[in-house]
């Protein structure tokens, strides 16, 4: 895979990580409206599976395709993918809390 592609599928990759993040910081930030004020047995479980579920979805997101392609022989550009999913990841964080500052 050339490195121009790498680096466009690890955005891709973690810009699909920050809008799942989002998604749940909306669901857990209207959790009131949506389980009631007090807390029950099925809220405690939905926030349980949340976390695994949120744990599958963000590590396929992160690191499938990289061990995928360490199988398939392709170790250098494994590697490569992984880190620039992270830089990408980092600096959507930074941009996110930038964003938080100035607000």
């Amino acid at each position: 895979m050339m490195n121009s592609k790498i680096i466009g599928h690890a955005l891709l990759h973690s810009i699909g990580v920050a809008v799942y993040a989002a998604l749940v910081a909306f669901i857990m930030t209207n959790g009131e409206r949506i389980f009631g004020d007090e807390p029950d047995l099925l809220g405690l479980a939905f926030i349980l599976l949340l976390l695994v579920t949120s744990a599958g979805i963000v590590g396929s997101l992160i690191f499938v395709r990289p061990y995928l392609m360490f199988q398939n022989g392709q170790k250098a550009e494994a590697v490569s993918f992984l880190i620039y999913t992270l830089g990408w990841l980092a600096l959507i964080s930074l941009i996110v809390l930038l964003i938080s500052f100035l607000r």
